[in-house]
């Protein structure tokens, strides 16, 4: 009766990890992925091919702050504040979708004032999620024209 137990426990255990969704995580959550996407993010960490690139949004003076809305799944007017001239507000807006069963998100911007290549943050681009967790993390990564590019945000918080 033990063994039966525990060998119980060990199939509950191993399937339990093998539902883990995305690459670094979570290994399980109660809650759907709109729920722990829907918020203000803001970029904490921008690699191309593994080297730190956070002076691409940091040099014309972005925050980097993303506001995913829960309705019509919109990204509002929210990419930074610039820090340089604080009256002055960069901006994007579009829309998000979750695809490939919610293991990748893509972007549709359809409105601009950012005045730099926005190829080098790939913004029009499905990302695949790597890691999604409650009001804690968010990482996503693609890799186009031979290069890969990673975001990792942080829920954004007024200072």
């Amino acid at each position: 009766m033990k063994n039966t137990q525990a060998s119980i426990l060990w199939l509950l255990l191993l399937s339990l990890w093998s539902c883990k969704k995305y690459e670094e995580g979570p290994l399980l959550s109660l809650r759907s992925a709109e729920k722990r996407i829907v918020g203000e993010w803001q970029v904490n960490s921008y690699t191309i091919d593994g080297v730190d690139s956070m002076v691409v949004i940091t040099e014309v003076g972005l925050q980097g702050i993303f506001d995913f809305g829960e309705y019509y799944n919109m990204i509002q007017a929210s990419l930074a504040i610039d820090t340089k001239t604080p009256t002055l507000r960069h901006y994007f807006s579009g829309n998000w979708s979750f695809v490939n069963k919610y293991n990748e998100i893509r972007f549709y911007i359809v409105d601009s004032s950012l005045s730099f290549d926005l190829k080098r943050i790939p913004l029009r681009s499905t990302w695949k999620i790597l890691k999604l967790t409650y009001k804690k993390d968010l990482w996503l990564s693609l890799e186009e024209d031979g290069r890969r590019y990673e975001l990792k945000f942080k829920p954004y918080t007024e200072q």
